[in-house]
C-alpha cells in the first residue's frame, strides 16, 4: 500500500521545512560559552553538542559512507537530549485521547525514525563557532527551561533559536525547538493534524514508517 500525506506549497510549509531543517543542522552544531557562564538546561545542549562534533572529528569518514554508523551516533548522543514522547504528546493533540497506548507508543517511534531518516545527513555539516547560547529563562516551577540561543548561518544570516526544556529523572530534556517563532512542535501539530483528521492515527504513522519525502518549500 503506497502512504501519501500532502504538504500544500505555501509560506507555511516553507517555514516548516526550514525550521526542521534547522533543527537538524543545531543537533551537530558546537556552542560558544564556557561552562562557568552557561545555565543548566544550556549546559545540557551544549554538552551533547560538544560529544557530537568530538565524534565527527574521529569518525567522519566512516559516517559519511555508513548510514547505519551515523543513525546509531544520533541514538546514541543526540535522542537522550531530547524528549520525544512530551514531544509526540503536544503535536498530536486533541487526537492523543482518541488514541490507545500502543498507537501513542507507534506514533512516538516513528516520528523520532522519520525525523532521523530525513534529517539525519545535516549531522555531517558542521560549521564550528555558530551557535552561542544567549540567556536561559528558567520556569516558575523549577521543572522547565527556556535556552535562547542565536545561529549565524553561513550567508551571514542571524536566527534566533530557542529550545524548550523540561527536567526528567535529574535531566534537561528539550521537547521543542523554536526558530526565528516558528515551532516545530506547532508545525507537525497542523500537518499531521488534517492526516489524522481524514485518513486516521495509523495511516500516519505507517506513513512515518516509510516516507522519505521532506517537506516541500
Amino acid at each position: 500500500m503506497q502512504v501519501t500525506m500532502p504538504h500544500r506549497r505555501t509560506a507555511r510549509s516553507g517555514v516548516a521545512g526550514g525550521v526542521i531543517r534547522l533543527c537538524a543542522l543545531l543537533l551537530a552544531l558546537p556552542l560558544i560559552g564556557s561552562a562557568e557562564d552557561v545555565p543548566e538546561a544550556g549546559a545540557t545542549i551544549e554538552h551533547m553538542a560538544g560529544e557530537v562534533v568530538a565524534r565527527l572529528d574521529v569518525d567522519r569518514e566512516e559516517l559519511e559512507t555508513d548510514r547505519a554508523a551515523l543513525d546509531a551516533m544520533i541514538d546514541e548522543l543526540v535522542k537522550p537530549t531530547f524528549e520525544f514522547r512530551y514531544a509526540s504528546k503536544l503535536i498530536l493533540g486533541r487526537h492523543w485521547k482518541t488514541t490507545t497506548l500502543a498507537q501513542r507508543t507507534a506514533f512516538a517511534d516513528a516520528f523520532y525514525d522519520y525525523l532521523v531518516r530525513v534529517y539525519g545527513h545535516a549531522m555531517l555539516y558542521v560549521d564550528e563557532d555558530t551557535l552561542t547560547i544567549r540567556s536561559t529563562e528558567p520556569g516558575l516551577d523549577g521543572d522547565r527551561a527556556k535556552a535562547r540561543t542565536r545561529l549565524i548561518m553561513e550567508d551571514g544570516t542571524e536566527v534566533k533559536v530557542d529550545f524548550r526544556m523540561s527536567l526528567v529523572n535529574g535531566r534537561w530534556r528539550a521537547w521543542d525547538v523554536v526558530a526565528d517563532g516558528a515551532s516545530y512542535v506547532r508545525i507537525y501539530r497542523a500537518d499531521f493534524g488534517s492526516v489524522i483528521a481524514n485518513d486516521g492515527i495509523d495511516h500516519l504513522i505507517e506513513f512515518l514508517r516509510t516516507g522519505t519525502r521532506q517537506p516541500e518549500e
